[in-house]
C-alpha cells in the first residue's frame, strides 16, 4: 500500500490478522509514552494539595487525644456548633 511522505499510517502496516508497527515507532513513541505518563503521576503526587476534610479529622482527634474541647468545638461546621454550644 504505497502512502504519501508524511502519511500518519506510513509506519504501520497491515498483515495478515494483525498490524505490524514499525522499529522507528516502538522505539520513539513508547519511551514518550512511558516518559509522560510518569510525569503525570509525579505531577499528581506532588500537585496535589491535602485534602480539607482528612486535615481537619486530623486536627479533632489531635485536640482529643489532647483533651481540648475548645480546640474540638473549634473544627466543628456552624451547624454542628449552634447545636453543640461551648
Amino acid at each position: 500500500m504505497p502512502t504519501a511522505p508524511g502519511d500518519i499510517f506510513s509506519s504501520v502496516a497491515v498483515k495478515g490478522n494483525g498490524i505490524e508497527i514499525n522499529d522507528r515507532v516502538k522505539t520513539r513513541l513508547i519511551p514518550l509514552a512511558l516518559i509522560a505518563l510518569l510525569a503525570f503521576v509525579v505531577g499528581a503526587i506532588v500537585g496535589c494539595p491535602g485534602n480539607p476534610n482528612r486535615d481537619a479529622a486530623k486536627r479533632y482527634v489531635e485536640a482529643w487525644s489532647k483533651g481540648d474541647y475548645a480546640g474540638m468545638h473549634a473544627e466543628l461546621d456552624t451547624e454542628a456548633k449552634a447545636q453543640l454550644p461551648f
